[in-house]
């Protein structure tokens, strides 16, 4: 068992799904356009619709898998 901070445990599986889980948050939520090689390379040239466009499917995609999660 592996416990954080607050004393909770998770089992390996459960660690590696939260690691998943804070990756694909900072990656695609929170700065897909900063962090991301893709985003760097579009954000230039796209509209303000287009990038909300873009987040919409960002977070429709990232709500399945994290369903799956």
């Amino acid at each position: 068992m592996i416990k954080d901070w607050d004393g909770k445990k998770y089992t390996p599986k459960q660690a590696a799904q939260e690691l998943i889980k804070d990756a694909l948050t900072l990656a695609l939520l929170d700065r897909w356009d900063e962090l991301n090689g893709f985003g760097q390379e579009i954000a230039p040239h796209i509209t303000e619709r287009e990038r909300q466009l873009i987040d919409d499917q960002v977070h429709k995609i990232y709500d399945r898998l994290d369903r799956y999660l």
